[in-house]
């Protein structure tokens, strides 16, 4: 389903003439990585191992939270609720080739934005049999979310380019 998902997300961006991302993500993904920078990436991913501690309690208070009635799944779908907002856009931000630092500063200035999203997305996502049809509608929220991203992103750059020709005026 991942490669549904990619196709629904790319789908939606080019229906709402953001084609730019998707074809610059496309064009980013034909290159061949060398041996070596992927040897490199792979020695440097080894200090992510340093998490491993707060990866397990987490889920420990996970485990624990899942076993309290109603409450618990409220309290796992906040606890969940960041890393669910980010995973929803993960297309977005390799369409747009940003790396780890960019993403992080990205998920600092829309925080409460993506707590929200992952909550409600938990939420709905958690109601069995229900759950596959509210996988895809998260999909496509996350799409339209890109989408008002990318085109308040587009009307700075257009306001900048208008305020530098107003100053050289």
């Amino acid at each position: 389903m991942p490669e549904i998902e990619k196709l629904v997300f790319d789908g939606i961006l080019s229906k709402e003439f953001h084609d730019d991302v998707v074809i610059m993500g496309k064009v980013r993904r034909t290159h061949k990585i060398p041996l070596l920078v992927k040897v490199s990436n792979i020695i440097l991913s080894l200090s992510n191992w340093t998490v491993l501690p707060y990866l397990l309690g987490r889920s420990l208070v996970i485990f624990l939270c899942g076993l309290v009635p109603f409450v618990g799944a409220m309290l796992i779908a906040y606890i969940k609720a960041p890393r669910r907002g980010l995973q929803a856009q993960h297309r977005y931000f390799f369409l747009r080739g940003m790396s780890q630092q960019q993403i992080r500063v990205h998920y600092k200035t829309k925080k409460p934005e993506y707590i929200g999203f992952g909550l409600v997305a938990n939420l709905l996502e958690s109601i069995p049999l229900f759950n596959l049809l509210f996988i895809f509608t998260d999909t496509i929220g996350a799409a339209l979310w890109v989408v008002k991203i990318e085109s308040e992103r587009k009307l700075n750059m257009l306001k900048e380019e208008l305020n530098k020709e107003v100053r050289s005026d």
